[in-house]
Formats: C-alpha cells, structure tokens, sequence
C-alpha cells in the first residue's frame, strides 16, 4: 500500500493542476470561449481513446508478464506491434476528422476552424502517450509512467500559459492559444516519458528479435477498445449533448461542474493506478483473499474520502465557485453536487473495472459500459432539453451509478471476491 499512497499524493497534485488549469482558462476565455476549447478537446481525446484501442490496459497486464517472465522477445514485440497499430489509427481518426469537416459533415464556424485543426495534433500524441505510460506501469515503474503526462504537462501547459498571458502577445488570448500551447504541452511530455521508457528497458529487449502474437492481440483488444471508447464517451456525453443542444456558454459551464466533480472520485482514481498492476500480479499468482483485502480496504478509504469530499461541496461549493471561477459560473453548483454523488458511488465500488480486467473478463466489461453509454445518451435526450445541464449532469450521474453496480456484482460472480467498501 505504500507505493499506493505515493500514487494517491502523484494523483492528488495532478488533480490540483487540472483544477488550476481549468480555473486559469475559465477566467482567460470566459464561458463561450472556455465551452468552445472544452468541446473540441473532448473530440480529439475521446478520439485518441479510440485510437489506443483498448491497447493500453493490455499493455499493463502483458509487459507486467511478459517482464516477470523474462520472455523480452515477446514484450520487445508487444512495444513495437502495439506503437504500430496506435500510430496508424490515430492517423486514420485525424484524416477522418479532416474528412468530416472538409466535407460539412461536421459543423465547425470559422472563427473556431483554428481551434478544431489544432485539436486533432492531440489524438496521435495523447494516443501514443497513453501507450508509453502503460509500458512503464507494467515494468513495475508507476511514478514514472504517470509524471510526464501528470506533473510535466500540466506545469509546462500553465507556465506557457502564463507567459503569453503576462507578455500580452496578440492581444486577447483566445481557445485556439489555449489549444495550441496545450499541444506543445502535451508533445515535450510525451517525448520525456519516451525517454524515461528506453532508459527502464531491460537492455535484452533492445537487442532480442521480436515475437509477435497479432490473433491474441486482437482477441483482446476488440472488448478492451470498446470499453475504453465507451468510458471516455460516457464522460464527454454530457459536453457533446449539451454543446448540441444548448449553447458554448452552457458547455463552458458544464464543463466546469464536471471538473470539479472529480473531486470526489480523485483517492479512487489514484489508488485505482496502483491496483490496476498488482491486481494483475496477485492474479497471476492465485492470490484472491490477498487481492480481496487489498480491494475492499482501498474501497472504504476512496469512498469515506468522497463522503467528506461532497459535504464540503455541499456546504462550500457555491461560495468556491464564484471565488474561484468567477460569478458566471456559478450555475455549475447544483450539476457538481449530481454529479459528485454520482462519482462517490463508483467509489463505494472501488477498482471493480480494473479487477475485472485483469482477470481476463474484458468483454463483460464492454457490455456493461456500451449500455450504460445507450442510457446516458437516452436520458441525455430526455432530460436536457427540460433540464438543461441539470439534465445532463442527472444522465450522466444515473447511468454511471448502474454501471458500477453491475460492474461490482461481476467481480463477485465471475472472479469471486467482494470488492466494494461494506457490501456485494
């Protein structure tokens, strides 16, 4: 658990900077402007999400085997077969996306063209860096695999940003600036955390001819990129319902209630960073009472955390947001409070996804989260237009608290542990 805590510290910093950068470009571009940055950045990186196809779990369970047992021609195949498929599939969703917008398929304006074309510089690079940290996790080097995209981006993407704020250059600063500088952000960690991969290799994998296994691959991969599409889908839902039926304002807004939502789910999410290897390992191993302990200790302390976290929304988070993001955004209190409750009740589930992936049961999880996606896209319709982004906020907490109790009642049937804080 100690390396599990020093996870949750990495992952505590990162959601601070995701909270600083998301304040600093909430007051630089005001609502419109922040929506219209918010809705395109959702386009490249659910993008990019479908480009790793599901490649990046299965790098954590793969290169953490295929490094225990030695076989670096397997795993100098896995690094190189799976950079190859990500390369040539982000490629084809960035020609896609230019394809849409040249044929009209997707409306863009022209004052935003910029912002969306700069945009799609992030598939191939958040795709690829996805990838990279993966490798790193599996070779037992979490804290490595996570700082570059955690720590070096955000600080550089902020520092960037402050530079072009303070020197006043081209006046106004603008969605594409923010884009653009998030892309150079996004590139110099990437290249870091390449390096930190070669410096990790066992040097025998430099040197070993490549095995490559394409059918075990693929047999995988399918559920794997599904549910990683459907997750990162269902959490854009709301941003692309809203920015479709309501205003870029609105989305700004929403936006911000979602951000600061992760709040409540950020002890999960880090602690989920650690689990995800070491489950692979205690499976591997045979050791389910072991990976039991370890999985409903690490549920009571995310979900108590997130308990504590909503209270203080609760009782603060109006008051937050108008001192924090200013009085425009102070229409987020009430879809942050839904969707914080929606977020502790994954927490009550724990790592569930990540056990159930790890143990080889990838495709329940696809079902699972493909139908949770159907559900928030049909109450997103419903409630919407009624509810505005109340609506949106209700969907998305909704279907996001049936996903995690189905996904809960899976691990005790198909692996046979208890994986949630005080029950199931």
């Amino acid at each position: 658990m100690k390396k599990g805590l020093y996870v949750i510290v990495l992952k505590s910093v990162y959601s601070a900077l995701g909270v600083l950068i998301s304040v600093v470009l909430a007051r630089a571009l005001e609502p419109e402007g922040f929506g219209i940055y918010a809705y395109f950045f959702a386009i490249a990186t659910t993008c990019a999400v479908f480009a790793q196809a599901g490649l990046p779990d299965l790098m954590i369970r793969e290169s953490a085997r295929w490094h225990t047992q030695q076989a670096w021609g397997r795993l100098r195949g896995l690094l190189r077969g799976y950079n190859f498929v990500v390369v040539v599939l982000s490629m084809l969703m960035t020609l896609l996306l230019l394809l849409l917008h040249v044929t009209g398929a997707l409306q863009v304006s022209e004052g935003q063209t910029g912002v969306y074309l700069l945009s799609l510089l992030l598939i191939p690079t958040v795709a690829l860096s996805g990838l990279r940290a993966a490798a790193l996790k599996g070779l037992g080097h979490i804290f490595k695999g996570l700082f570059p995209d955690y720590i070096i981006k955000s600080v550089l993407f902020l520092l960037l940003m402050g530079i072009v704020w303070v020197s006043g250059a081209g006046g106004a600063f603008t969605p594409a600036d923010a884009m653009l500088l998030y892309v150079i952000a996004a590139l110099s960690a990437y290249l870091i955390g390449a390096y930190f991969l070669f410096r990790e290799l066992p040097a025998a994998v430099r040197t070993v001819q490549a095995v490559y296994t394409p059918k075990a691959w693929f047999k995988s991969a399918v559920p794997v990129a599904v549910s990683d599409g459907m997750s990162v889908l269902h959490v854009n839902m709301g941003i692309f319902l809203v920015g479709a039926l309501l205003s870029a304002e609105d989305v700004g807004i929403f936006k911000v209630a979602l951000q600061a939502s992760l709040f409540a789910a950020f002890a999960l999410s880090g602690i989920k960073l650690y689990l995800a290897p070491r489950s692979a390992k205690l499976i591997s191993e045979n050791k389910l009472p072991e990976l039991q302990a370890l999985a409903v200790k690490s549920a009571r302390l995310v979900f108590l955390a997130s308990l504590l976290i909503i209270a203080g929304l609760w009782l603060l988070g109006q008051f937050l947001l108008g001192l924090v993001y200013g009085e425009a955004y102070l229409p987020a209190f009430v879809p942050l409070l839904i969707l914080a409750a929606g977020q502790s009740i994954g927490a009550y589930f724990g790592a569930s996804a990540d056990i159930l992936m790890m143990a080889g049961f990838e495709k329940y999880i696809a079902w699972v989260k493909a139908l949770a996606v159907l559900l928030s896209f049909v109450l997103a319709l419903l409630l919407i237009p009624a509810g505005g982004i109340v609506g949106a906020a209700l969907a998305s907490a909704l279907s996001y608290a049936l996903w995690c109790l189905a996904l809960g009642i899976l691990v005790r049937i198909k692996v046979g542990i208890r994986v949630s804080a005080f029950g199931i």
